[in-house]
């Protein structure tokens, strides 16, 4: 939201890269015109879809070549599964090794998805099958500041499905 605002005193700073995430909104006013002259300073857009891309692609298309997709998933060159022995970490929650799990990992700044994870989990455990056969977790959780979603996971009756645990020494161990 700031773009329009910043480009101006960047033309002072031509050896400073201008990398932008996501891009500019387009809203059919003056003001976005006459910050639109300012887009020639950017160096390269990061977006996370190719979706994403094409919609820049559209509204500015001098913006062409500057526009890359970075995909949010993970590198399993780096978080390869094959490197780690989860019975350890199934043992240490207590897990049984034919039990499906899913899990994400918390944090503070994420309370929103951590909430829409734990209704999530109450709408697919939902199916009594489906139920006996699967655990939640949430790793990194932290009980101190985030009771309401501990009172959220109490409303839903998932204390038994939701496992909180603390934070991993090792992101791609777990």
């Amino acid at each position: 939201e700031y773009l329009g605002s910043i480009l101006p005193w960047m033309i002072k700073y031509p050896r400073v890269s201008v990398v932008v995430s996501e891009g500019p909104n387009v809203e059919k006013n003056i003001r976005h015109f006459l910050q639109s002259f300012f887009y020639f300073r950017i160096d390269s857009f990061l977006v996370p879809s190719s979706a994403i891309k094409r919609r820049i692609q559209v509204m500015r298309s001098g913006l062409n070549g500057k526009v890359r997709v970075v995909h949010p998933g993970l590198d399993f060159n780096i978080f390869n599964p094959e490197h780690f022995d989860f019975t350890v970490l199934r043992q240490k929650w207590g897990i049984d090794p034919n039990t499906y799990l899913v899990g994400m990992i918390a944090s503070r700044e994420y309370v929103k998805t951590q909430s829409a994870f734990i209704k999530a989990a109450a709408s697919f455990l939902r199916n009594e099958e489906l139920a006996r056969r699967t655990k939640f977790v949430i790793i990194g959780f932290e009980h101190e500041g985030n009771e309401g979603l501990i009172e959220l996971i109490g409303q839903f009756h998932l204390q038994d499905q939701i496992i909180l645990v603390p934070e991993e020494e090792s992101i791609p161990k777990v």
